[in-house]
């Protein structure tokens, strides 16, 4: 009920400066002690829903819903091993120097 209300507030005051929500990207996610609840939907003034997730994505930074600020590193691990095998399994002949760089490359970005 206050999280539709303040949808709607904000909602007005972009449509005041020509702004729109994308409602495609937009989702929500609990955190807390009360984080396994069954949460109402939130509707904006459109008509447009506001699911609720388990798992937000945010700057690449994956938060998982849980009674403690969690950030979920599966996907990092993920992308650095599909990146690290690539460079290892390649049939060029590159030193351990180069591909240790570009390992070391691809985890700064990933994680």
């Amino acid at each position: 009920m206050m999280l539709n209300r303040l949808l709607h507030a904000c909602e007005t005051e972009l449509n005041d400066i020509d702004k729109v929500i994308n409602f495609k990207k937009s989702s929500c996610i609990r955190i807390g002690p009360r984080n396994d609840a069954t949460c109402a939907s939130i509707i904006s003034l459109n008509d447009h829903v506001i699911h609720w997730m388990t798992e937000v994505r945010y700057l690449l930074i994956y938060m998982v819903s849980s009674r403690v600020f969690k950030c979920s590193l599966h996907y990092a691990k993920c992308g650095f091993y599909r990146a690290a095998n690539a460079i290892f399994t390649a049939r060029c002949y590159a030193s351990a120097v180069l591909a240790m760089a570009l390992c070391y490359g691809k985890s700064v970005y990933q994680i």
